[in-house]
């Protein structure tokens, strides 16, 4: 399970690192399943919301954009099925408020969420006064899992808030992004 850590608690290396590790990790976790040969031959890019996610409550097709908040309720933010080749994991996240929404954060894969990998309280970022934390250990979602991201909010926001989910996705080399 993770842990999220204001960035203001960490040094540059520390963020590089993190962001390394989970590289590694996807890379890693490729090669082993055989679905490339080498580390040459994955291709690692920026997590898109709607692209990889189904994120699509923005006015741009890939804008990390909650719909409305309700107080007191869980909202479920990305419930989809990862690629066939792709792997992805996320290290970090962002909150663009200064009144912000959501309060834990919970990170889990199988339908309707049937298994936790991550439970992250959010709200040690707000008391920094801080909009982004690491995950010390990334969340991994492998080929064909069914993602499931849910927030328990705090507050309600008619307009929905800005919630970015920081990582990578791994592809094999040459394949074709959505």
């Amino acid at each position: 399970m993770s842990c999220i850590v204001p960035v203001s608690e960490l040094s540059i290396d520390a963020i590089r690192n993190m962001k390394l590790k989970a590289r590694r990790m996807l890379t890693e976790l490729m090669v082993r399943a055989g679905k490339v040969q080498a580390p040459n031959q994955v291709a690692v890019r920026d997590i898109r919301a709607n692209d990889d996610l189904t994120i699509a409550n923005g006015a741009d097709t890939n804008e990390f954009i909650t719909p409305a908040l309700v107080a007191a309720t869980n909202l479920t933010y990305v419930n989809a099925l990862l690629a066939a080749n792709r792997y992805l994991a996320i290290y970090a996240v962002a909150i663009d408020s200064t009144l912000p929404a959501p309060i834990t954060m919970l990170f889990q894969v199988g339908p309707g969420g049937t298994t936790t990998r991550a439970y992250v309280d959010l709200q040690k970022l707000y008391v920094h006064d801080e909009f982004v934390g690491y995950l010390d250990d990334p969340v991994v979602y492998q080929p064909s899992d069914q993602m499931f991201i849910a927030m328990e909010i705090g507050r309600t926001d008619a307009a929905g808030q800005r919630v970015v989910l920081i990582g990578y996705v791994a592809e094999p080399m040459g394949q074709s992004i959505s």
